[in-house]
């Protein structure tokens, strides 16, 4: 199996609401030799109102941003599905990719019809290389050279390492040149760290980190938090009933026959308390796991590894015990409410795989047969940004109902006068104002670039407010 490495330009962070302007990816063989490559980029969406702060580090003018010389976004996004399919299956890895690139594309394809777990259906898997740094620099600290601040600090950032090791491919924040960044940083640890690069990459199939957990009394389970390294020695002890991806590990150094005496009240405010007895290891997200053998040369503990073992069998053997820290360790987790949007609602079900053929057909069909198509799904997720698909690349063939109604909700989402209510995304008020507050304090050149975004924008803003003047619509209702 080969890797696809890849890398997104994105509008801003919110991983619902902002989009991807810039995509580039490379395909290799499994020895990290380049077979093909790909890139696309893409206009900006007309109800998606841009960071300032991405548009500036990315250097994306207004000009570009509205260019009809370039793709759609659903054009854009066609193009990366169909290129993505044509080299599965594969590992899918980028730097960061599983916090943030992932989660960029699978709503990308969620927002325009495709099947949204690509990176990890079909026999694909996925991984992440700045975890495998991760895992160098704890297990075999010499092959890589980690930089640092001028605190002393060490940064894990892709631009610092890649410059420091000698593999930086040109220009930071394209996605391209990240991209091949990201793979020459991926051969160094191929050839100067083989044995975590090989462990590293069996643990991207959740399977295998599954079988991992069960079959091994003591893993080391180690994570990055603000450039912080941790690690702990844990076991197994149970999965997320609903969620297998999810797998409880208890952590060793903290002793389970003390939390066996608790009540399950003392038990739960014991549970919160740090050092947490118990953790979450996503099998599905490239966790950073070794065995127990490296518990006593890279990751002392203060418990030797004969007790470590002993406390894990003594908990594997009690299983009431273990269902009470995860029935106790499930009630203290933190409970996200539902979206009020449809961007906020790609985790609340799986698509139907009856509606998973609709959307085949969809993106078969000509655009005038497309609003009658989507009227036939039973997802009201897919009903809506069906509509609103359309809408954004051919609204004349909505009936004038629908169109005049999208108009507004889309103007009125711009301008953002929901009754002062806070949104979960930039209004176009909000952003021209940090434009006007960033040109305040900038040098002559970053002048002239906000002053084309603020321009832009303020266009924007009187068109939308115009559209909302000839609407019948109530502006204050959120969509």
């Amino acid at each position: 199996m080969g890797f696809v490495f890849y890398d997104v330009e994105t509008t801003g962070t919110n991983i619902q609401f902002d989009q991807i302007l810039q995509f580039a990816a490379v395909h290799t063989d499994a020895e990290l030799n380049e077979i093909d490559r790909f890139e696309t980029r893409c206009r900006l969406l007309p109800h998606v109102v841009p960071s300032p702060d991405a548009l500036r580090i990315n250097q994306v003018t207004a000009n570009q941003l509205t260019n009809l010389a370039l793709p759609s976004h659903y054009e854009a996004v066609t193009r990366i599905y169909k290129r993505l399919r044509e080299w599965s299956p594969a590992v899918f890895l980028g730097y960061n990719s599983i916090m943030f690139d992932e989660k960029f594309l699978r709503h990308a394809f969620y927002k325009n019809l495709y099947p949204a777990y690509l990176t990890s259906h079909d026999n694909n898997c996925r991984s992440d290389v700045m975890r495998a740094v991760v895992a160098a620099t704890l297990y075999e600290p010499t092959p890589i050279i980690i930089p640092t601040d001028i605190r002393g600090k060490r940064v894990f950032k892709l631009e610092q390492i890649a410059a420091a090791n000698g593999c930086s491919s040109g220009t930071a924040h394209d996605a391209l040149d990240d991209t091949l960044s990201t793979l020459r940083l991926a051969r160094v640890l191929y050839e100067r760290a083989p044995d975590v690069w090989s462990a590293f990459m069996r643990l991207s199939k959740k399977a295998t980190v599954i079988d991992y957990l069960v079959n091994e009394s003591v893993v080391v389970l180690s994570e990055k938090y603000f450039d912080k390294l941790y690690s702990w020695p844990v076991t197994r002890i149970g999965e997320n009933e609903t969620r297998s991806a999810n797998q409880y590990v208890f952590v060793l150094t903290c002793e389970p026959e003390k939390l066996a005496k608790l009540t399950d009240a003392d038990l739960k405010g014991r549970l919160t308390e740090s050092p947490k007895p118990v953790r979450v290891v996503k099998a599905n997200a490239a966790p950073i796991l070794m065995s127990s053998d490296q518990v006593s040369s890279n990751a002392p503990f203060q418990v030797d590894l004969n007790e470590l073992e002993r406390r894990a069998d003594w908990l594997r053997n009690n299983e009431n015990l273990c269902r009470r820290l995860i029935r106790n360790f499930e009630a203290t987790a933190k409970q996200y409410d539902a979206g009020t949007y449809v961007e906020q609602k790609l985790y609340d079900s799986f698509i139907s795989l009856d509606d998973e053929d609709r959307m085949e057909a969809f993106h078969k069909a000509s655009w005038e047969k497309r609003p009658a198509l989507v009227e036939t799904f039973t997802d009201a997720r897919l009903q809506e940004l069906g509509l609103r698909l359309i809408y954004c690349e051919h609204p004349e063939v909505l009936s004038d109902d629908i169109r005049i109604d999208i108009d507004a909700t889309m103007a009125a989402r711009l301008v953002g006068n929901f009754k002062s209510e806070k949104v979960p995304y930039r209004t176009l008020p909000e952003t021209i104002a940090k434009v006007e507050r960033s040109m305040a304090g900038g040098n002559l050149q970053e002048k002239s670039f906000l002053e084309e975004h603020q321009k832009y924008l303020g266009k924007r803003l009187d068109d939308a407010k115009v559209v909302l003047g000839n609407s019948n619509q109530d502006p204050l209702r959120p969509s």
